[in-house]
Formats: C-alpha cells, sequence, structure tokens
C-alpha cells in the first residue's frame, strides 16, 4: 500500500525519470513478494497448529 501511495506520489508531481519509474517498480514488486511471503507464512503456520 505504501509503494502505491509512493508511485502515486511520483505521477502526482510529475518527477518521474526512467530511474525512479524502475526503482519504484522493484520497490513494489519487493513489497508484494515481502506481503506474499508473509501471507503464505501465516497460512502454513496456521496449518502447522491446527493439526
Amino acid at each position: 500500500m505504501t509503494a502505491l501511495v509512493a508511485i502515486l506520489w511520483l505521477f502526482g508531481t510529475g518527477g518521474l525519470s526512467d530511474y525512479s519509474i524502475s526503482a519504484t517498480l522493484m520497490l513494489y514488486v519487493a513489497v508484494a513478494a515481502v506481503v506474499t511471503a508473509i501471507g503464505i507464512g501465516t497460512e502454513q503456520v496456521t496449518e502447522w497448529l491446527s493439526i
């Protein structure tokens, strides 16, 4: 969500260079990967606890 806000802010300020776009996209992908990993991890732990 923070990454999305950062992207919207960059578009809003018009301060987008190729580097900014790349860095922002990498940040967004990294955040998405972490959130996904945490989600999968939480799901796995929940399964283990339910056994």
